[in-house]
């Protein structure tokens, strides 16, 4: 939501719900989708947003043996579905290119 300059030089971010954190560095990276996610276009998604579709992982207990379908092909996607490997009782990643884009150690 903001983000203040101290008279140290440190930082102070303040998230949309109020919540501050101090920083001597501010390191933004973001990728495409990062500060708002790319949904697919599927006209009733947003119907099943929050009850079945995320566009983010928080808190990966939540998927705990349960079947998951991870679309994207970029690092996020890639590590994400390599992770919850160990939490799902099963991932499926699927993506629209013949190749993925993530980091070769994450696609091999």
């Amino acid at each position: 939501e903001t983000l203040d300059r101290l008279e140290d030089g440190s930082f102070v971010v303040t998230t949309n719900k109020g919540t501050q954190h101090n920083a001597p560095v501010v390191v933004i990276a973001g990728g495409l989708g990062s500060f708002e996610p790319r949904k697919p276009p599927i006209s009733n998604i947003v119907n099943f947003e929050d009850i079945g579709v995320s566009y983010m992982i928080k808190d990966p207990e939540v998927y705990r043996d349960k079947k998951v379908v991870i679309a994207g092909g970029g690092d996020s996607a890639l590590d994400w579905a390599i992770f919850l490997t160990d939490v799902a009782s099963e991932v499926t990643l699927v993506h629209r290119r013949d190749e993925f884009r993530g980091a070769l150690d994450s696609v091999e």
